[in-house]
């Protein structure tokens, strides 16, 4: 386990706190770094499964503009989530895994 904690330090944080547990010890990856990377997982098996692969173009205006919603929620998140870290009091709302 510690080998896999070692590589993953250098994409996430590993704050204990901010982890999922499983059998009483906090997995490498916090909630909102695994849920980014399963995201993606499951993205990019999902274009596989339907035969699209890798495309070459942006996706509609309506799609686009939905993805850039979500992640500037994602965003402001992590924003919220380092200003409790830093100030030991959250900017809009307390942060948690369940929201993650």
């Amino acid at each position: 386990m510690r080998l896999i904690e070692f590589f993953l330090s250098g994409v996430c944080h590993q704050i204990p706190e901010r982890c999922f547990v499983y059998q009483g010890q906090p997995l490498p990856l916090c909630a909102r770094c695994m849920g980014t990377f399963l995201g993606a997982l499951a993205a990019m098996l999902t274009l596989a499964l339907i035969g699209h692969g890798r495309r070459s173009q942006l996706p509609p205006r309506r799609l686009l503009l939905a993805l850039a919603l979500l992640v500037g929620f994602w965003a402001l998140d992590g924003v919220n989530s380092a200003v409790r870290l830093v100030l030991a009091r959250p900017l809009l709302y307390e942060p948690s895994n369940t929201l993650r």
